[in-house]
């Protein structure tokens, strides 16, 4: 996707490349060479990009390249962009979409006849035309791309997913989990008839043996992953770089790193990384998406790798990233933050990591807002994201468990946020919790009958 003529991608069109990928495309937005590059040029470029993309990248393998399309606006929207010959190793011609496109003769948003793809999945005209009309504009050409086939391996819609990873600790102390109807049964296959598809889970450097702040070894995450993977649901993995909780008032390094230099903290992160993710992979269990820290608004390994040291910071997040791709090229690397109502301190973060050579794939959030905050919360998600041409979703969310209701209002209002702003999906954190075991007051089951309260409800009404 290119920008119009002495536009820049991040100003014109960096929240299209996130609402396109919530429908499960592959979306390169190209910063041109020259702001003054004419269509032919650009257009050269565009090309370049999906060359680029169905041959060299890490996703060339989950590309279906028989689906490809390349966008532009204004004058880099006229048909073709004035590029002949294809490129040679291009597997397919491209379909070429104009939003608000400039004709020859100056006007905008006349209709003109697009070159369809040469595969047999092709854009309807009718599509197509509509989205290049003035009126469509660009949430149209969204429309006309989900009429391709959705690239393999992409995830398909929007995302319900849990962290449960009090679970294993509380089975082997007894507990158990019942349906709606009063039967005892596994809790995956619970959860699944509540149309989840998505398991986090949390994962300690050097855990204690306490049962509900400890244990997530790399070990125990795997194995549980196993499960998960057997009964078809993805997985998210989630680092806390600590030995127990890591969060938004608190990130402290593990006790083995406390006393390392930047230096020696960098080694030790990749070298983590590297061996947790080995574990993950020779367990067939790599997960499709990758938190690297765990609500570090305030910067992950205080004081070593603070917001207030921003090279240190992005370097060690950079380390993580590096070993995520080395392992597993397709996971989705996140960066997590909590409150997001705070947007100046979201701006803090994101501004001082990007300016220090940030890598980072996707950005997801915590948030526990009640219903009527929701909107507003989650359009601050969307926009921050948007600022740095990243897809997002919603990482945690919770509720207290004695106003079932409320919680279950305030579930369905994020679901229907996020879908209304291109959020890929949402996660409920730790609902099978239950007391004496902890607590924690946010779960959602309840303690003494041991059924899901109607909060779970929220996943299958919005």
């Amino acid at each position: 996707m290119v920008p119009g003529y002495a536009a820049r991608f991040a100003d014109e069109e960096a929240w299209m490349g996130p609402c396109l990928a919530s429908f499960g495309f592959v979306v390169i937005g190209v910063e041109t060479n020259c702001r003054t590059d004419f269509d032919a040029t650009r257009g050269t470029q565009l090309l370049a990009a999906l060359e680029c993309l169905t041959q060299k990248s890490p996703m060339r393998d989950r590309v279906d390249s028989s689906c490809l399309a390349v966008v532009g606006h204004s004058m880099e929207g006229r048909p073709r962009n004035g590029v002949e010959p294809l490129p040679p190793h291009l597997p397919d011609e491209p379909s070429f979409v104009g939003v608000t496109p400039r004709a020859a003769d100056g006007s905008r948003g006349v209709s003109m006849p697009p070159t369809h793809a040469s595969g047999p999945r092709r854009i309807s005209r009718r599509t197509l035309l509509k989205a290049t009309t003035a009126t469509a504009g660009a949430i149209a050409t969204a429309a006309a791309f989900a009429e391709l086939a959705t690239p393999a391996g992409a995830a398909a819609g929007f995302v319900k997913g849990v962290d449960i990873s009090w679970a294993p600790q509380m089975e082997a102390r007894g507990y158990s989990w019942k349906n709606a109807s009063g039967q005892t049964q596994d809790l995956l296959t619970i959860l699944k008839g509540y149309g989840i598809t998505a398991v986090r889970l949390r994962t300690f450097v050097n855990p204690s043996g306490d049962p509900a702040n400890g244990h997530c070894s790399i070990s125990e995450v795997a194995a549980f992953a196993r499960r998960i993977k057997a009964a078809g649901m993805s997985i998210m993995l989630d680092y806390m770089f600590g030995d127990t909780w890591n969060s938004v008032g608190v990130q402290n390094p593990p006790g083995a790193w406390r006393n390392m230099s930047y230096s020696q903290m960098l080694s030790a992160m990749s070298t983590y990384v590297n061996q947790t993710m080995t574990v993950m992979k020779n367990n067939d269990v790599l997960p499709t998406w990758v938190q690297i820290g765990n609500e570090i608004n305030s910067g992950i390994c205080r004081p070593v790798g603070s917001v207030s040291s921003p090279a240190q910071m992005a370097g060690l997040l950079n380390a993580a990233y590096t070993q995520v791709k080395a392992l597993s090229p397709s996971s989705l690397v996140c960066i997590h933050l909590a409150q997001p109502q705070k947007y100046d301190s979201m701006t803090t973060f994101f501004s001082r990591y990007a300016a220090n050579g940030a890598k980072w794939d996707m950005s997801v959030f915590s948030s526990y807002g009640s219903a009527d905050l929701a909107p507003g919360i989650v359009a601050n998600m969307q926009k921050i994201s948007a600022a740095y041409g990243k897809p997002f979703l919603q990482s945690e969310f919770g509720g207290r468990v004695d106003r079932a209701s409320a919680t279950q209002a305030s579930l369905v209002a994020y679901i229907k946020a996020l879908k209304a702003t291109g959020g890929q999906g949402v996660f409920y954190w730790e609902p099978e919790g239950m007391s004496p075991f902890t607590g924690y007051n946010m779960g959602a089951w309840d303690s003494s009958t041991k059924r899901p309260t109607v909060i779970m409800n929220g996943f299958t009404q919005a």
